[in-house]
């Protein structure tokens, strides 16, 4: 990935484009990261099939944080 890009604004907004960026971590980052990954609880994670999507998304509409990252897993029977 370029440090640096241009983006047409004025076509974004005319075609109504969506941008979208993700996050990329570098080799020393990620190997300082799992330590800390390893002493977090694994109730804060959830995998979730589709069935089980709605009823996260509403505990965190309701404020309901127990579980910090949901993960959509489609195999995953409710």
């Amino acid at each position: 990935a370029s440090p640096t890009t241009t983006v047409d604004f004025t076509r974004m907004i005319r075609e109504q484009k969506t941008f979208l960026g993700s996050f990329v971590f570098s080799r020393e980052q990620f190997e300082r990261a799992i330590p800390l990954a390893q002493m977090c609880s694994p109730e804060w994670v959830r995998n979730l099939s589709f069935e089980e999507v709605a009823g996260q998304l509403a505990e965190y509409a309701d404020g309901n944080f127990n579980v910090v990252k949901s993960a959509l897993r489609p195999q995953k029977t409710a």
